[in-house]
C-alpha cells in the first residue's frame, strides 16, 4: 500500500508539471478603400530670347515651347497675360519694352511702347489661336492623359506662338527688347 501511497503522490507532482493544452483561433475582416486624389501637372519648358521678328505681319515659332499636361481627371488650361514684374496694365496682351539697363524693367514712362497686335497662342496647328489679353481664356482641355506611351506620359504639345507686325510698330535700341510673359493655369475639372 505504501507503494501505492507513493506511486499517487508522484502522478500527483508530475501531473501538476505538465502545462494544459489548448488550441484557439480567431478571425476578423477590415475594408481599406480610397480613392486617389485629382492630380494634375502642367509642365511648361522653352523661351524665345532671340526671337527675329522680320515680317510685317505674322512671325510664327513653333519651336521652342513646349506643355506637358498629366491629369487622373478631365483637365483644362487657361492663358493670359499677368502683368508679372511691373508690366503697365494697359498693355495686357502685347509685347511691351523692356530694358535691364535703362529701366530696371519694363518702361513704364509716357513713352514706353507696345506692339499693336497682341500675343497669339496655339495648343495644335489646327485650334483658332487665342489672343492674348489680362483675362484668363481657355487654350486647351481634355480627359484623363495616358499614363504610358512616352517616357513621362501624358500629352506633349509643341506651342506655336505668332506675333503679327505693321509697320507702325517702332524698333526699339540695341539694349532693349520686346517682352511678355505668358501663364499657364491648369486645373481639374
Amino acid at each position: 500500500m505504501k507503494d501505492l501511497v507513493v506511486l499517487t503522490v508522484l502522478a500527483l507532482l508530475c501531473g501538476g508539471l505538465v502545462l494544459p493544452v489548448s488550441a484557439a483561433t480567431s478571425t476578423d475582416t477590415t475594408y481599406i478603400q480610397s480613392n486617389p486624389v485629382q492630380g494634375l501637372v502642367l509642365d511648361v519648358t522653352g523661351n524665345i530670347t532671340t526671337w527675329d521678328l522680320s515680317n510685317i505681319g505674322d512671325n510664327i515659332d513653333n519651336t521652342d515651347i513646349s506643355m506637358r499636361i498629366r491629369s487622373n481627371t478631365p483637365w483644362q488650361i487657361n492663358v493670359y497675360d499677368a502683368l508679372n514684374e511691373g508690366k503697365p496694365a494697359a498693355s495686357a496682351g502685347h509685347m511691351t519694352e523692356y530694358s535691364m539697363s535703362l529701366y530696371g524693367g519694363y518702361n513704364t514712362t509716357d513713352v514706353g511702347r507696345m506692339l499693336y497686335y497682341p500675343l497669339e497662342l496655339q495648343a495644335q496647328s489646327y485650334d483658332i489661336p487665342v489672343v492674348l489679353s489680362g483675362a484668363q481664356q481657355l487654350f486647351a482641355s481634355g480627359n484623363p492623359t495616358p499614363s504610358g506611351g512616352a517616357e513621362l506620359g501624358g500629352l506633349l504639345y509643341n506651342l506655336t506662338v505668332n506675333q503679327k507686325l505693321r509697320f507702325a510698330d517702332a524698333r526699339l535700341p540695341d539694349d532693349d527688347a520686346y517682352r511678355i510673359v505668358v501663364t499657364f493655369v491648369a486645373t481639374n475639372v
